[in-house]
């Protein structure tokens, strides 16, 4: 049976509601907070000390809004956990997330009206206890003994030395020698965009370089697409797009060119999609099926927006919607609290549960 309608917890609603029409006032008295505790840890957090804590709790602020809104903690530990690694990695003090959480509950717990405060302080006291066992490293994904990992760790020196000729070639000889296009997609083009983000991450490429990558990433997929053997029509539509406030569209097109080779017509919207225009594009298109991409929690209740949008048109009550993203990776039910039919791990495991959904095994 399709989702209906998201499960969003109504306290966690009204929560987040609340602090976003009063996020800069919250931030300022979280970072007062900061200063009073620990004054020399506010001016060695950031570059131009109160104001910088103040903008970055604003940011902190965000993430717990998606948390509570869906009511997962886990969402907002994830969040703490790439902080925890992007601190300890940069050689940023490490005390400054802890103390920063901790004084952001306390202004909740003081700011917010019960029984809502409890509900946000009760939270923040969870990712509290998870945050002292989260690990403050974060390995590569380019290890030794990953598929075609010596072909990766060459292409992605040449990518960020700007031999953009020389990185498409390393691709192009190992698919005329035979290494199939899929696993030159998976293996190394994939996996290096994966990597580019954890080095950004802890502080070892800038945004240059991993822009430049993921436009060498488009290029070759191209290529790639074109390589590779496709399967018969199945006459089934899908939409494709990444919900709004999700820049990144790499993944979509990605995602589009499995569907395509699985013999599926994908609409292919891109980036940052209102969720009007989706539902609008599954009623003008009659799709089959409609597939988001999310990157990070703050896009969850642009998710549920969408999912609620196409919910509320004629041809969306029957559409199958499917969702995927590193926040649904993270919190296992996530899609149905937003609303949405499925989630899958990756791309092929994507298109495989696009079939059930539909019916197309």
């Amino acid at each position: 049976m399709l989702q209906k309608v998201g499960a969003m917890d109504e306290s966690g609603c009204f929560a987040a509601a609340w602090i976003a029409q009063v996020r800069r006032t919250l931030a300022a008295g979280v970072a007062a907070r900061i200063r009073d505790r620990d004054p020399e840890l506010v001016e060695s957090a950031g570059e131009v000390g109160f104001a910088d804590v103040v903008t970055d709790t604003e940011t902190r602020l965000e993430f717990l809004c998606e948390s509570l809104a869906t009511a997962r903690v886990g969402l907002f530990t994830d969040h703490l956990g790439w902080l925890k690694v992007c601190y300890a990695t940069r050689g940023l003090p490490g005390d400054y997330v802890r103390l920063q959480t901790e004084a952001i509950r306390d202004e909740l717990r003081e700011a917010l009206p019960p029984p809502h405060s409890g509900v946000a302080g009760g939270m923040l006291d969870e990712a509290l206890r998870a945050y002292a066992a989260l690990p403050a490293d974060s390995p590569t994904l380019l290890a030794d003994g990953a598929p075609h990992v010596e072909l990766a760790r060459r292409y992605l020196l040449a990518a960020l030395e700007g031999r953009r000729r020389d990185a498409e070639q390393l691709v192009i000889d190992a698919l005329e020698a035979g290494t199939p296009a899929a696993e030159l997609e998976t293996h190394v083009i994939m996996r290096v965009q994966q990597e580019l983000g954890r080095m950004w991450q802890v502080g070892d490429v800038h945004a240059a370089e991993e822009h430049f990558a993921s436009r060498l990433a488009e290029r070759l997929l191209v290529r790639l697409l074109d390589a590779r053997g496709r399967s018969p029509r199945r006459g089934l539509r899908v939409v494709v797009a990444s919900v709004g406030g999700n820049d990144h569209d790499l993944a979509v097109r990605m995602l589009a060119d499995r569907f395509d080779v699985d013999g599926w017509d994908p609409l292919l919207l891109g980036a940052n999609m209102p969720a009007s225009d989706i539902a609008q594009a599954n009623e003008d298109f009659d799709a089959h099926l409609i597939a988001l991409s999310t990157t990070m929690a703050l896009h969850v209740r642009s998710a549920h927006r969408v999912c609620a949008e196409v919910r509320g048109t004629p041809r969306g009550a029957t559409t199958p919607i499917l969702i995927g993203g590193h926040p649904f990776r993270v919190v296992a039910d996530l899609h149905r609290v937003v609303g949405a039919d499925a989630t899958a791990e990756d791309l092929d495991a994507a298109v495989r549960v696009a079939r059930q959904l539909v019916g197309k095994q």
